[in-house]
């Protein structure tokens, strides 16, 4: 099926044509690289044994298809989906009871996502890389059986909700220490904080720490480093 895959992508960057997904009812497992070539979503059809889905390196143009071709009509036994490097995506919108894992990564101008994922056990997300330039606006996560988080994201409740994740015992997380006048910073590492005191229990904390090397010396570091205090519990 690579073999496939690769074929197409050669012919359509040949014509300069978007590549065509075509709907393989008995895959199992489809890896899609096409180096931000434009990819045509299929309207219809289901993929009745796909498990495995990674489409890296593509491009969308405002397709809001994506969600639809992952539900569970469309895709019954799918399990771990990558979603990374994806360029147009205006609106992600997942509905699957059978999904156990999921990686977005490098989402580019992602305004909304919303997943319902009864069964989701590992969500891994990396979109911003700075709380004043979020790129993720709103976000609405339902994964009551969520037991490792990683968002590599903003973080502001009142716009990025998680709907009852009672089994977090693992988290991933992104600080960000630019200036000590940056109230905007300051306010989306102290939403985090707040999400941490409700989750005593989680086993393991990965924290990614962004900051200018100014903050190496002086009282910059000093004052910043005041925030990670609540973090021994």
């Amino acid at each position: 099926m690579r073999l496939e895959l690769e074929e197409v992508r050669r012919g359509a960057e040949e014509r300069g044509a978007a590549v065509d997904l075509p709907c393989f009812h008995k895959a199992t497992s489809i890896v899609l690289n096409l180096g931000l070539l434009d990819l045509a979503l299929p309207p219809s059809g289901v993929f009745a044994w796909l498990e495995e889905l990674q489409l890296i390196d593509i491009q969308l143009n405002g397709q809001s298809g994506l969600g639809d071709l992952l539900s569970s009509q469309r895709c019954p036994s799918l399990w771990f989906l990558r979603v990374s490097d994806v360029r147009g995506l205006d609106s992600f919108n997942i509905h699957s009871d059978s999904l156990m894992c999921m990686e977005l990564l490098d989402l580019h101008r992602l305004p909304q996502l919303t997943v319902m994922a009864p069964a989701l056990k590992k969500l891994q997300l990396f979109t911003s890389k700075d709380p004043r330039n979020p790129e993720l606006a709103v976000a609405n996560i339902s994964a009551p059986q969520l037991t490792s988080l990683e968002w590599m994201d903003v973080y502001y409740p009142s716009s990025i909700q998680f709907d009852r994740i009672a089994h977090l015992d693992s988290l991933g997380i992104h600080f960000y220490i630019l200036d000590v006048e940056d109230e905007e910073a300051f306010e989306h590492n102290r939403y985090w904080l707040k999400f941490l005191r409700r989750y005593k229990h989680i086993r393991s904390l990965d924290l990614m720490i962004s900051y200018p090397p100014v903050i190496c010396t002086g009282p910059y570091l000093t004052e910043n480093c005041q925030a990670f205090q609540i973090l021994h519990f």
